[in-house]
């Protein structure tokens, strides 16, 4: 007794494994400019990057993203840390130079991306400390400096260990 074949009333015909490879490859062959074949690229999708909900509720505490005192953001950063432990300040100074330059740091050296990131102290320190060591990274920074190049430093972002960051509004 032999196998019959259901036949398919509505929607669709019923397509061979044969077809189903013929299609295939012509949807994947896409003619170019010269005239050879490419595969189509496949789009992945991003990853959408989640955060804590520890960092969540410390972000809606900032009040502010940016500002152009110094000061002001240590006091903020202060304010918001809530790590059971003594956070790092931290400084992240992007820098207008092309990706492989050198230049001569005395002790501060940017990463392949240009950006210099340094732990400048501990957040328990006072304010007038914490501020004096950025002041003092800015000028050295500043010192290596390729004469004629404007807007050597393109921006500043302090945080602390498990926090959100605050951006400094520079004026070179």
């Amino acid at each position: 007794m032999g196998q019959q074949k259901s036949k398919v009333i509505s929607g669709e015909p019923e397509v061979t494994k044969k077809e189903k490879q013929e299609k295939k490859v012509e949807q994947s062959e896409i003619p170019t400019k010269v005239g050879k074949k490419q595969k189509p690229t496949e789009e992945k999708p991003k990853k959408v990057r989640v955060r804590s909900k520890k960092y969540q509720t410390t972000k809606k505490k900032l009040k502010i993203k940016s500002t152009s005192s110094t000061e002001k953001a240590i006091e903020l950063l202060k304010e918001i840390t809530d790590a059971p432990f003594d956070s790092a300040l931290e400084a992240h100074i992007a820098l207008n130079i092309k990706p492989k330059e050198t230049l001569d740091f005395p002790k501060i050296k940017p990463d392949a991306s240009g950006v210099i990131h340094l732990k400048i102290g501990k957040i328990t320190d006072k304010t007038q400390k914490l501020v004096q060591k950025l002041e003092d990274l800015l000028n050295q920074t500043i010192q290596v400096k390729p004469s004629g190049q404007k807007d050597f430093i393109k921006s500043i972002a302090l945080c602390t260990t498990q926090s959100p960051s605050i951006k400094i509004i520079t004026k070179e």
